[in-house]
């Protein structure tokens, strides 16, 4: 009775043993998808860093390009009016 009381600690150990290299070897593939995503993430705030400086360098020349444009129209109505006086 003693015999097969020991085996089945014995056993119950080695399946312990087991089960707790089955969980080292998950908790080392989650270690390395989560290094995986921490590098994508990192890759992703690259980019999207670079779309944040390259959409304000888009608004700064559109803010430029209104400017201008609001000249050319000053400018123009100008014109129109000095042309009406001549035309008179």
């Amino acid at each position: 009775m003693k015999k097969v009381v020991t085996i089945l600690i014995l056993i119950f150990i080695l399946s312990c043993s087991s089960g707790s290299q089955n969980l080292e070897t998950e908790n080392i593939d989650l270690k390395n998808k989560l290094d995986t995503l921490e590098r994508q993430n990192l890759e992703f705030n690259e980019k999207l860093n670079n779309l944040l400086r390259q959409n304000q360098d888009l608004q700064e020349k559109l803010k430029t390009l209104t400017e201008f444009n609001d000249l050319l129209e000053t400018e123009n109505l100008e014109l129109a009016e000095k042309l009406k006086a001549l035309r008179k």
